[in-house]
């Protein structure tokens, strides 16, 4: 079992402070139109959160601006064609669709409930600047509940040394004593909830149990370095430590709104339930003790099926005042919106399991309250499911023609014979990645062939004037790739949608051989396919 980390210790709140908000969120009634692609249009807000995020290869043109805009237009002509036949209907959009729109509601919930509540004044500044001065270097002793911490708080109030308690706990986790240890930390770097505690500590002196993450640390200082604060600091450090102490009042205050919230509703998880739902659900997902490939993704009906005798969907999971959820309704909610689930072990599952059935039980109440409010009309939240959804369409017509592609053998060992410096090896050796890179050539062709069909029924204008306006990111070194995701949620997702790698495919790259880090980047061995 593994020991919460040193570097979990310490959160960095600003850390890629790379806010799309600006860019994603407000739209400007007159903002400059880069293409018109029949009703839809691409401002240059839309094609910059698009183009700095969006996958490099399709970026490796002599005009990678130009060549990126083809690629939005096209996904925006399979879109709309996709939208007519039905693609939004698909079960996997659906369930997306809905996952996301929750999501929106609630972030405007927490908009409306807290951050636009929040008030900071220059003196609160001042102080956190001061106060972040100070940079401390600590040690901890992890423990997974509160009467583990109890129990090596009272050893250490009876003179028990500070590093036998530590080896008791890496004993009972897992670790070394460098990873109890973390590096230099200011006040802003920390969690909120234990800051202001471990920075009124002396060093050597150990905190009380404190609650961190799903578990205790015990902190001790080992040594504090102070900086002089010059006064130029304060205006060039202003507006970061504002955003800073913004992120620290939201999460304090997003707990006492959530428990204001919440704490009527009188939610509780039944026992018997949860713990059938913790065996069968850690079977799913692991295989002798480790997770399996693609775990958390799982047809539902078919393992409710299978494990009938073992897990009854029908039986009450949670129940709140005026309802319940049964087992079939947690994992209704779980598929359109899947996230992290520790697999460890099924103690740690356990623990991931149940906090995750709060969060969605917290959220369904308050999708309902969002959306009794009009909140799902608001233009921002419009704005970005507009947006998905056109990208799912693309994506559901991509996956309807990639499944009419086929690759005979005869096929394969032609396309392999033509390129042998890149496969290398036999053709048995290397007939997968062979199918998967001749498919991926037939994918592309048929998704430009579509595109140019449509081209022909929808109009398309193209302000070229207006894209040589966009300044883009330049990052020095060809093929790097940044990808962003958006901020505080229990899973990842992308901030903006991107346009697919796919536009980027193009056979002449198999021609630099099996060691070239191009070639590597559009399929590469086995099939992976690395960010670039």
């Amino acid at each position: 079992m593994k020991r919460t980390t040193p570097s979990k210790l310490v959160v960095v709140l600003a850390i890629a402070a790379l806010w799309v908000a600006g860019c994603v969120r407000k739209h400007r009634a007159r903002e400059p139109v880069v293409a018109q692609v029949g009703p839809f249009a691409i401002t240059v807000s839309d094609f910059r959160a698009s183009y700095e995020f969006g996958p490099a290869i399709v970026k490796k043109q002599p005009k990678p601006k130009g060549a990126y805009l083809q690629a939005m237009i096209n996904e925006l002509l399979l879109a709309n064609e996709g939208m007519k036949e039905g693609a939004l209907e698909a079960p996997w959009v659906r369930r997306a669709e809905a996952g996301l729109e929750q999501e929106l509601l609630v972030e405007q919930m927490f908009h409306d409930e807290v951050d636009s509540k929040i008030k900071i004044s220059d003196e609160e500044i001042r102080k956190a600047i001061e106060r972040s001065a100070v940079r401390l270097k600590a040690r901890y002793i992890y423990a997974s509940d509160r009467a583990e911490a109890e129990a090596y708080w009272k050893a250490l109030k009876k003179g028990v040394p500070f590093d036998s308690v530590l080896a008791k706990s890496l004993a009972a986790h897992g670790g070394t004593p460098e990873e109890a240890e973390t590096g230099y930390f200011t006040w802003a770097q920390l969690n909120p909830k234990i800051a202001d505690t471990v920075f009124d500590l002396k060093a050597g002196q150990v905190s009380e149990p404190l609650p961190f993450r799903h578990g205790f640390v015990l902190v001790k200082i080992v040594d504090a370095r102070r900086k002089v604060v010059d006064p130029a600091d304060f205006s060039r450090l202003h507006k970061h430590y504002r955003e800073v102490l913004q992120a620290r009042k939201s999460g304090v205050e997003g707990g006492r709104f959530i428990k204001r919230f919440m704490d009527p509703k009188n939610v509780r998880v039944k026992r018997e339930a949860f713990n059938a739902l913790v065996n069968t659900m850690y079977g799913w997902l692991t295989e002798s003790g480790k997770p399996r490939v693609g775990a958390g993704r799982f047809d539902l009906e078919k393992q409710l099926e299978q494990d009938s005798t073992r897990l009854n969907p029908g039986a009450t999971l949670v129940e709140f005042r005026g309802g319940h959820w049964t087992v079939r309704d947690f994992l209704e909610h779980f598929a359109n919106r899947p996230m992290r689930l520790d697999l460890q072990d099924k103690a740690h599952f356990a623990r991931s399991l149940k906090w995750i059935i709060g969060l969605q039980v917290r959220d369904s109440f308050l999708e309902a309250e969002a959306r009794k409010r009009g909140m799902l009309k608001r233009e921002a939240v419009q704005r970005e499911l507009n947006a998905w959804r056109r990208k799912w369409a693309y994506g559901e017509m991509r996956r309807r023609l990639a499944e009419q592609i086929q690759v005979s053998d005869a096929e394969a060992k032609a396309f392999y014979g033509k390129h042998r410096d890149f496969f290398g090896n036999s053709f048995a050796d290397e007939r997968d990645l062979v199918i998967k890179q001749l498919r991926e050539k037939k994918l592309k062709e048929l998704l430009l062939s579509r595109a140019d069909s449509l081209r022909k029924q929808i109009p398309v204008e193209i302000h070229w004037d207006v894209l040589d306006t966009i300044s883009t990111t330049d990052f020095g070194r060809p093929g790097i790739q940044l990808e962003v995701f958006k901020l505080g949620l229990p899973y990842l997702r992308k901030a903006w949608p991107t346009v697919d790698w796919i536009w980027g495919w193009d056979e002449k790259l198999l021609r630099f051989g099996a060691n070239s880090g191009v070639a590597k980047r559009v399929g590469g061995k086995k099939g992976t396919k690395t960010a670039g």
